[in-house]
């Protein structure tokens, strides 16, 4: 049996260029120049402005967005209300028309029904809401929501918290 030294384990040509040191060798010089730059940026003392640019966009795309979806649920909601007050109705009980200056009193009865009036004169004219008539939508809590955001951020403009920093000498 041979005699295992260290010599044997040792390559026999010494400095040659082996491509997957340099690789490893380019590689790590690589990353640490990444580092360099990365660890240059995280501590210079200028704020990243690209990242606020988009940020910033992104908060008034987002604060537009719901601009018109606002816009445009009260225009789909009208329209469908319009078709709704233009419904027209029968009535076969006796009204008293309030919109008259003597309130002159309707006779429909269920032999002979009032045929033909509009569900907005009925809400106008005789102060009745028919089933027929109901609107179906969310426009009234939609309103109240609007109307509690706006109070809520109102406030926090007038009366929130103050950040500024005096300095008094």
């Amino acid at each position: 049996m041979k005699n295992m030294s260290s010599e044997e384990t040792t390559p026999m040509v010494k400095n040659t260029n082996n491509p997957i040191m340099n690789l490893k060798q380019k590689r790590d010089i690589k990353r640490e120049e990444v580092r360099g730059v990365i660890n240059a940026k995280l501590n210079s003392a200028e704020p990243n402005y690209v990242a606020i640019y988009i940020c910033a966009t992104i908060i008034i795309l987002s604060f537009s967005l719901c601009i018109v979806y606002i816009i445009s649920y009260y225009v789909d909601t009208y329209a469908a209300r319009e078709v709704i007050n233009n419904r027209k109705v029968s009535i076969s009980e006796k009204w008293i028309n309030y919109s008259s200056p003597d309130e002159v009193s309707i006779n429909c009865t269920n032999i002979d029904p009032c045929r033909g009036i509009p569900c907005i004169d009925v809400r106008e004219d005789f102060n009745k809401e028919m089933h027929e008539c109901k609107y179906k939508d969310w426009m009234d809590y939609f309103n109240i929501s609007l109307v509690i955001l706006l109070v809520i951020g109102t406030l926090q403009c007038c009366c929130g918290k103050n950040n500024k920093v005096s300095t008094t000498s």
